[in-house]
Parts: structure tokens; sequence; C-alpha cells
């Protein structure tokens, strides 16, 4: 005789999850300046993400902080990542954005830096000088090289300074719409909860799951 199994119990969990991707993106943007402060072999290439990451994170801010502030912010959208500062810096602080100074010259420049790698072209730059040397072999030697544009613009001290003023954006915005609050104390957070379920119940919430149209079927 086989051995006796109480039935199952059922229940149903429910779990939501927020991600706040500005903040990833800020986190993502100190990581990446702090493999290129190490000035290893391929540093440029993470200062120039930690640079497209910091864009990123007030670009996102911006469209979570203006979903909050205006209800019709969809409609806003489409504008681009200054318009959409100056829209609210108008809102929240009542005049215009003084794009000359920091925080907001350097996110601007940063704005302008995140085009340009997405939008990115072939650059010759050229030099000339005279060279006082022994030899042609030491003239040659004596040279440093050429940066182009995009390398001059992300030179480690240039970084740093877009990193620490595109946080001081999100953050001076953040106080100006809710004055004592934090912007980056959560990067995500998760929640949820569970109850217990008859089989009937188990069984109806199933089938309810099963026959729900998916992707773009629901939309049909």
């Amino acid at each position: 005789m086989g051995e006796l199994r109480e039935p199952p119990n059922f229940f149903r969990l429910t779990v939501e999850r927020t991600s706040q991707t500005y903040v990833d993106f800020t986190s993502g943007a100190g990581h990446f300046l702090s493999l290129a402060r190490d000035e290893q072999p391929g540093s440029f290439y993470f200062r120039v993400a930690a640079a497209v990451f910091a864009a990123f994170a007030v670009e996102a801010y911006l469209n979570d902080l203006g979903a909050e502030v205006f209800t019709f912010w969809k409609s806003l959208e489409r504008l681009g990542a200054r318009d959409k500062a100056e829209v609210l810096h108008q809102r929240l602080l009542t005049n215009a954005i003084d794009w000359g100074t920091r925080p907001f010259g350097s996110v601007n420049e940063l704005f302008d830096l995140r085009n340009r790698l997405a939008h990115g072209q072939t650059e010759i730059v050229s030099s000339s000088h005279v060279v006082v040397a022994e030899t042609i072999e030491q003239a040659a030697a004596s040279d440093r090289g050429l940066e182009s544009e995009i390398e001059r613009r992300c030179r480690l001290s240039v970084i740093e300074r877009y990193v620490a003023d595109s946080r001081a954006v999100i953050e001076l915005l953040a106080e100006a719409h809710k004055p004592g609050s934090s912007p980056f104390l959560l990067a995500s957070h998760s929640g949820g909860q569970v109850e217990s379920l008859t089989r009937e119940e188990a069984d109806r919430h199933e089938r309810t799951r099963t026959s729900r149209p998916k992707g773009d079927d629901a939309q049909k």
C-alpha cells in the first residue's frame, strides 16, 4: 500500500518590481569613472562610457520627474533633453536655466558630447610646429600625439566634472520638486503578496492566465 500524501496547498504570488533607471545609470557612470581613473589600457573607453551613462541618467530623470510634474508629459516626450530641462526648471524654480555655469553648463556640454558620440564622424586632426633636436629620429620621437575633439572632451578631468554635475542637476531638480528628498535612495525595489487559494480558485486562475492573449495579439 502506497504512502498517503496530504493534498498540495495552492497560493497566488503577486509580485511587482520598480526599477529606477536614472539611479542605475548614475551608478554606471560612477563605476566606469572609477575604472577610468586606473589609467589602464582602454581607459579612454571607460571615460566615454561614464559620459554616456551620465547623460542617460539626466535624461531618464527628466522623464521621471516630468511625468510627476505634468499630467500631459506624454505630449512633451519628443522634446530634446535640454528643452525638457528648461520646461521643468521653469515650472519648479520659476526661472530660466543658466547654461553657462555649473552644473547645467557641464550638462549642456554632456548632452552635446552624447549626441556627437551617437552620430560620430571621422575626424582628421593635424599639427605643424618646430622641434629642436639633434637628429630626425629624435624630432619624430618628440611627437606627443594629437587629440581628436572627442578625445579632448573625454579627458579624465572633464569626465569627472560631467559625472559630478549630472548628479548635481538631478539633486537640484529633486530638491525643488520635493524639498528634503533624496533621489538616489533606491535603485529598485520590489513588493508582493501571497494568498492562499482553494483548488478551484487555483484552477480558475490558471485557466485565465493561459487563455490571456500575448504580445501584439492583445492589441488586436
